[in-house]
């Protein structure tokens, strides 16, 4: 009995195929239909923008790594100059 109330409570095979090819028409939309060439663009200009800002940020923090070495590197020039006046 359980079994003919599972089989009573379940849809048709018909039904079935019917809702899970809707489902994958929603998720599965052609792209042309979805974005057009000018969207797509724009899109494509974002992810450049946030790549040449990465890229930049990337840039700032060895320029500034650069510059820490460079600061570096001239007091301890002037610290041997100091120190071979000294002798």
């Amino acid at each position: 009995m359980s079994h003919q109330q599972s089989s009573h409570e379940q849809k048709p095979d018909s039904e079935l195929i019917a809702e899970v090819l809707e489902q994958t028409n929603q998720a599965f939309v052609e792209p042309n239909e979805v974005e057009s060439p000018a969207e797509v663009e724009e899109v494509s200009a974002e992810l450049n923008i946030e790549i040449l800002q990465k890229q930049l940020a990337e840039a700032k923090q060895q320029a500034a790594a650069n510059l820490d070495k460079a600061l570096r590197v001239h007091a301890d020039m002037e610290n041997l100059k100091k120190g071979c006046k000294k002798i």
